[in-house]
């Protein structure tokens, strides 16, 4: 799904083209600790569908379907956040374009924050798409994606990974 979303498209039209595709959670800013050989995933559709059907799913009545369950999922967002709301709309659409069906649950913060902490999972049940200031050093990553954070912390995707703690540590 990553290939049916044009980021730089969304910078363009939501950020008046300022920012720049994240490749991951370190800014090319840091360039000690940035790496540029990181896997990206540019605006492909035809990829996208092409994978979906790797992956076992057909189309069929303008959606995907596998072992007659058809491909359909909630994004979350919250209200409030005008660049937010839009940019979920976007991406529902993108989705849309490659026959994906991604219903909309727009959400007071609070409620969105406590539903985001309270329903984490280690299959990833979240995903952010996000824009911040980011941190000066990488550091401030480690409370994102140290696994000593994935049960109570700000590992909000419950990601594990010794690899990754390791780099961290």
């Amino acid at each position: 799904l990553s290939y049916a979303i044009d980021r730089q498209a969304l910078i363009d039209s939501l950020l008046n083209g300022v920012g720049q595709v994240a490749t991951g959670p370190i800014i090319p800013a840091i360039e000690w600790a940035y790496n540029p050989n990181v896997k990206t995933y540019p605006y492909e559709p035809e990829t996208a569908k092409q994978l979906l059907r790797d992956a076992g799913w057909t189309e069929k009545d303008g959606g995907w379907e596998k072992d007659g369950t058809k491909l359909s999922f909630k994004l979350s967002a919250f209200r409030g956040n005008a660049t937010v709301e839009q940019s979920t709309v976007l991406v529902q659409q993108y989705f849309a374009d490659i026959g994906v069906d991604a219903e909309i649950e727009m959400l007071e913060f609070g409620t969105f924050v406590t539903d985001v902490r309270d329903n984490r999972s280690a299959d990833g049940y979240y995903s952010f798409i996000s824009y911040m200031t980011p941190e000066p050093e990488p550091d401030g990553n480690y409370a994102y994606f140290h696994s000593s954070n994935a049960e109570r912390g700000s590992n909000f995707t419950a990601y594990v990974n010794p690899e990754v703690d390791e780099l961290l540590d």
